[in-house]
């Protein structure tokens, strides 16, 4: 994909012609001959001027006459796959489509979208070196089935960070998602994260991710897990519930990874190991029980 894009002319030529005849921006792809472009459509000279012709009619006529889902199946019924994925990406440094291009994005991704198209959307990011937190806005936007697109943002930042190195930690991933999800206290974000590690090429980095969040709790705030079980059962439940919740729950998992933590933390591996015992014998009050008790006691 080209990485310069041209300046406009105000109206170049081929934009007045198609506003004169009042043509729909598919037909003008149609009369332009860009379905059957041999090459990058990035490099024709006719792309740039029909994607201004499409704002054009759009403040004339509506969005509603050629809206963005339209705009991307023309794309994709003419153009290879990895060409629209790129494309998309490439027209957000077009003049006025950037929007347009997210929501684009988003709608690829939701409803266009298989698990190869999704790597070529991170490929196409990566390439651009979009910063994680451009690729969060985007995701951030999709239904919240099944974490599809926070799953999404985990593997891309971990495309960019094996990219940049150093320069963009696991710590500072952690910050940006508690910064993004400030409607989610520490514990649920806790949680979100205890269900990223079921995905297995992220189990390692949600584990990492989590921990660190924890850490932060037990020596920052000195949280201790009773405490934090309140949190995870904001806002309907007292903390008691935790304690019999299915045993499967993200938040109930969590809660028990933490406890196990915060156990090694304060009491070394002798409590972990008991604290490890009854949580395997399905017994949580009495794990909860033994940390409370050796903290009283220390």
């Amino acid at each position: 994909m080209s990485k310069i894009i041209p300046r406009l002319e105000p109206t170049p030529a081929v934009v007045n012609k198609l506003a004169k005849l009042k043509t729909n921006p598919k037909k003008a792809y149609k009369m332009l001959h860009l379905g059957k472009t041999i090459g990058k459509l990035d490099d024709n000279p006719t792309f740039l001027p029909w994607l201004q012709y499409i704002n054009l009619y759009r403040n004339k006529w509506g969005d509603h006459t050629f809206p963005d889902d339209a705009l991307l199946g023309l794309l994709k019924d003419t153009r290879p796959e990895d060409e629209v994925v790129a494309l998309l990406q490439w027209m957000k440094h077009v003049p006025g489509m950037k929007t347009r291009a997210e929501s684009m994005q988003l709608y690829l991704f939701e409803y266009l979208s298989s698990s190869s198209t999704h790597k070529l959307m991170n490929e196409a990011w990566l390439q651009s070196r979009e910063n994680p937190k451009n690729v969060f806005r985007v995701l951030n936007r999709a239904e919240r089935v099944e974490n599809r697109g926070i799953i999404q943002w985990f593997r891309y930042t971990e495309l960019y960070r094996a990219e940049v190195k150093a320069s963009y930690s696991e710590a500072q991933a952690l910050r940006f998602l508690e910064d993004a999800k400030a409607s989610m206290n520490g514990a649920q974000i806790g949680t979100l994260l205890q269900a990223i590690k079921e995905v297995p090429d992220l189990k390692n980095t949600a584990e990492r991710m989590q921990s660190l969040l924890f850490r932060k709790f037990i020596r920052v705030y000195h949280t201790d897990p009773r405490d934090m079980a309140s949190l995870f059962m904001l806002p309907w439940n007292s903390w008691g519930t935790i304690l019999v919740m299915n045993k499967s729950d993200p938040a109930y998992k969590a809660w028990e990874a933490y406890t196990l933590q915060y156990a090694a933390s304060w009491g070394g591996p002798t409590l972990k190991m008991q604290v490890g015992q009854f949580f395997a014998k399905e017994n949580p009050e009495a794990a909860l029980n033994a940390v409370l008790a050796f903290k009283a006691s220390s």
